[in-house]
């Protein structure tokens, strides 16, 4: 693994936020103003509805219009907490791993990632779960995929500026996150102790890095 030497220094927040401005990554801005579109739209609705909570309207949502909510389902959030998590650190690795990727392989990484995150969390509850309905929706599982991509692109990459550091640590804190969760798993023998979508994104992550760190690797070669 990468030695702490390795890291910029002096940490500067001045050069960070210099060096996240200097960045051209569209489809990261793009896919943050959808999701910020979805979440006024599902604000508006619990308003307009007089619903007890985002979540409740979303809830809803699922019931009444599954079609819709579960194509919409990525960019569907349950309330401020969860979208501010994710929009915030979907800005800032999104906008580092673009960066390293070409458009269409982050692209692609992004929406493989979302559709598996969104079905590992749905079959985990149907499987697991005590509802008798499901509801899976988040940009998560693509937070961790670009995480995962990261612990392992990165250790590639030879030289790191300040945001690459960053997102190195986020990727190390996702690490022990996952590890925490499958703990719990173990000690309290619940599956749904742990986060699928976070778990089946990251995976992707770390499968897409390695796949793209062969030079040869005739998949992705071929597709993208």
């Amino acid at each position: 693994m990468k030695q702490l030497s390795r890291f910029p220094e002096p940490f500067s927040i001045d050069t960070l936020a210099s060096e996240l401005r200097e960045y051209e990554s569209p489809i990261t801005l793009y896919l943050s103003t959808a999701i910020a579109t979805i979440f006024t739209v599902q604000l508006i609705l619990t308003i307009q509805w007089g619903s007890p909570s985002i979540y409740a309207t979303t809830g809803f949502l699922f019931l009444n219009g599954p079609e819709i909510a579960w194509i919409l389902s990525p960019l569907l959030h349950r309330g401020p907490f969860h979208f501010l998590a994710n929009i915030l650190l979907l800005l800032l690795i999104g906008r580092v791993t673009e960066s390293h990727l070409s458009r269409t392989r982050f692209l692609a990484l992004a929406v493989l990632s979302s559709i598996i995150s969104i079905a590992a969390l749905a079959a985990f509850a149907l499987e697991f779960g005590s509802k008798e309905y499901v509801a899976a929706y988040g940009i998560s599982g693509l937070v961790f995929a670009l995480l995962g991509f990261s612990l392992v692109h990165l250790q590639i990459h030879e030289e790191w500026n300040e945001p690459d550091a960053l997102v190195y640590l986020l990727a190390i804190c996702a690490v022990l996150l996952i590890v925490f969760e499958v703990g719990k798993v173990i000690i309290l023998q619940d599956p749904l102790q742990v986060n699928a979508g976070h778990v089946s994104g990251w995976i992707l992550g770390i499968v897409f890095a390695y796949a793209q760190s062969q030079e040869h690797c005739s998949v992705l070669n071929r597709a993208f």
